[in-house]
């Protein structure tokens, strides 16, 4: 937990807060790039989340409401770039809190 950075709704445009992964020597032998996803919007306790792939397409790991696990793949799909970066250790914390695309509220594009 403590090698991950945790992205605001504020900050994302997703419902929920999300927790992205640096790959390091033992996650990169048991798994592949990931991100932890709350399951309950306005909450921030890293107990109640899911696991989601950065593959393309994302996989889920466990139980997620399908209209934010279709937000989530949005948001991989258009920040896979710096969250892989990130994954990779290619760029820091910051970086990847610059480099973040903020899903736009359909409501306010119209």
């Amino acid at each position: 937990m403590f090698e991950m950075a945790n992205l605001w709704p504020e900050d994302t445009g997703l419902p929920v807060v999300i927790w992205v992964e640096e790959g390091s020597d033992v996650s990169k032998d048991q798994h592949g790039p990931r991100m932890k996803v709350m399951i309950h919007p306005g909450e921030m306790n890293y107990q109640e989340t899911v696991t989601v792939t950065l593959d393309e397409p994302p996989h889920l790991i466990g139980f997620l409401e399908k209209e934010y696990f279709n937000k989530v793949k949005e948001f991989i799909k258009l920040n896979r770039e710096a969250l892989m970066a990130h994954w990779n250790h290619e760029i820091s914390t910051v970086e990847l809190g610059r480099r973040i695309k903020k899903l736009e509220d359909k409501k306010r594009s119209k």
